[in-house]
């Protein structure tokens, strides 16, 4: 072990020490906040209901238009 040649300057070195610990937080990183593949998921899945969306319409509108047997009345509807 070293021996001290001058302990009122080590005395006083301790005294001035400061903290050293970090207690900020941590950086922040892009990859993680971002969450690329849960964006990813709920793109594709806006898109399927899109997509389902457009076909149910479509199906409807055809079923509007088509003159069915059963969905024309020639005399008044039964009550």
């Amino acid at each position: 072990m070293r021996k001290c040649t001058n302990p009122l300057r080590t005395c006083q070195k301790v005294q001035c020490a400061l903290p050293a610990i970090d207690v900020g937080p941590p950086p922040t990183r892009s990859h993680v906040c971002c969450k690329l593949k849960k964006q990813q998921s709920e793109q594709e899945r806006r898109t399927q209901i899109e997509q389902d969306n457009c076909r149910l319409l479509q199906r409807m509108g055809t079923i509007m238009r088509t003159n069915r047997l059963d969905n024309h009345w020639v005399n008044q509807p039964p009550k």
